[in-house]
């Protein structure tokens, strides 16, 4: 087994969460996901002051990506050709990522006082042990919380990072980094709530990004993963149920779903339909949570924090979620943290900006490098 620790750089915490690295500049993220090219480029000083100088969001013809798989490599390298041209950057910071379907991530407890191994030791050691052919990985040391795990190992087989580093490198991209798009998600909410709420800090939150065809969703304490899963339910389900019941095509059954002007029983219709089905499944995946270790007693869950649906269509969602589960909960968008320099369309930045949750969290991790 051939084992290489190029594939992320997860490195430390910064130890002030508002000062970025001197120089950090412009970062810019690239999130290739099984719908979308998303590119989010950042400018900033400190995480109190971040600006989204340009995005671009590029659809992707179904089976380019599927599953987190390059499967039509050279499709692949056309759209992000196409992207770089519709963003108009030669940014040289860049981090980009593989989905979180093609990463093993595990955590790991270490008692330096009561081991043989160094920590590099130990960690080769358990990577060698997950079972993946020409392996990569990397750790991080995650904040000790007594005896609870403080290690966090990711790993990869070798050739699912070169389809994505390669394609981007014949598209004109060097990424400095990549990382996993679950980690860019985390983080992205992590910078909402430094910004906008930060009691939620100390909090055990439950997150949600409703994508085009699924719903990360993850349970974090003080920025540490308690437990995460896909949920098979995502915004397609409603671009569906627009189709079926208007008649439409797919491109007009998401302009309706954006619209302000909607036939009077859309949001019965639709919307209700949609979001008691998301809540239903948000419930099974708080079920899920409850039974997952019975060996210890899982943190009770303070705050919900919902992204990629702020829509016409989602209006009341988060009063919803808040009735049928007793917890507060909120619906944001990661990347509205970042002010839009005056030359981005806002109108069109508010229908994009369910897409960018990924890119805006990968960017901020180019700045925090």
């Amino acid at each position: 087994m051939q084992i290489n620790t190029s594939f992320l750089k997860l490195g430390k915490k910064n130890s002030n969460k508002n000062t970025l690295p001197t120089g950090s500049g412009q970062s810019l993220g690239i999130d290739i996901n099984d719908n979308a090219i998303c590119m989010v480029l950042l400018n900033a000083k400190n995480l109190n002051q971040i600006r989204l100088e340009k995005y671009t969001v590029v659809p992707l013809p179904r089976n380019t990506v599927a599953s987190g798989n390059v499967d039509n490599y050279d499709e692949l390298v056309a759209y992000l050709q196409q992207a770089k041209q519709k963003l108009g950057s030669n940014a040289k910071n860049i981090t980009a990522a593989i989905s979180r379907k093609q990463a093993n991530i595990s955590t790991l407890y270490f008692d330096e006082e009561h081991s043989e191994l160094n920590l590099e030791e130990f960690v080769e050691m358990e990577a060698s042990n997950v079972g993946i052919d020409n392996l990569r990985y990397d750790y991080a040391q995650l904040l000790s919380l007594g005896t609870e795990p403080n290690i966090l190992l990711s790993c990869c087989n070798s050739e699912v990072v070169d389809s994505r580093t390669d394609a981007l490198s014949a598209a004109g991209f060097t990424p400095d980094l990549m990382d996993i798009d679950l980690f860019a998600l985390v983080n992205a909410f992590s910078v909402w709530i430094n910004n906008e709420n930060p009691a939620l800090s100390g909090k055990t939150l439950a997150l949600f990004n409703v994508e085009r065809y699924s719903t990360q969703a993850v349970i974090t304490y003080q920025g540490r993963i308690l437990f995460e899963q896909e949920i098979a339910l995502g915004r397609e389900y409603q671009v569906q149920a627009v189709q079926r019941q208007y008649q439409l095509s797919e491109t007009d059954a998401i302009h309706l779903i954006q619209s302000d002007n909607q036939p009077d029983d859309f949001h019965e219709t639709i919307a209700v339909a949609f979001q008691n089905q998301l809540v239903q499944e948000i419930q099974r995946f708080f079920q899920f949570y409850q039974t997952a270790d019975s060996k210890e007693d899982p943190r009770n869950i303070e705050y919900i924090l919902i992204s990629g649906c702020s829509s016409s269509g989602a209006f009341g969602l988060s009063d919803l979620i808040q009735e049928k589960t007793n917890i507060n909960a909120e619906q944001i968008n990661p990347a509205e943290t970042a002010q839009p320099i005056s030359k981005i369309n806002e109108t069109q930045l508010m229908y994009d900006i369910n897409e960018l949750a990924v890119a805006f969290g990968l960017a901020i991790r180019g700045l925090l490098k």
